[in-house]
């Protein structure tokens, strides 16, 4: 995973510096993944997160969240061509 300390832009070469964590940026992202093959059969699952951010202005949703979860999974099909 990621954790962000500090992300200083700038929106224009004159403009000044605006930290953007402090302004709607999250900081945490992470991606983890577990997967194990059996024979022709595999499979994975992966979960992605975003640690979120703050929505300015807004009292109905103050906050977003992101988490996906993803289970792909596959199976071999050999065949002999002698």
């Amino acid at each position: 995973g990621t954790y962000t300390l500090s992300r200083d832009t700038k929106d224009a070469p004159t403009a000044p510096t605006i930290d953007r964590l402090k302004n709607g940026v999250n900081r945490f992202n992470f991606i983890g993944t577990l997967g194990a093959e059996v024979g022709p059969v595999s499979g994975r699952v992966q979960w992605t997160h975003s640690g979120g951010y703050p929505i300015l202005g807004d009292p109905v949703q103050p906050r977003v969240r992101h988490s996906t979860p993803s289970i792909p999974s596959s199976r071999s099909i050999s065949k002999s061509w002698a």
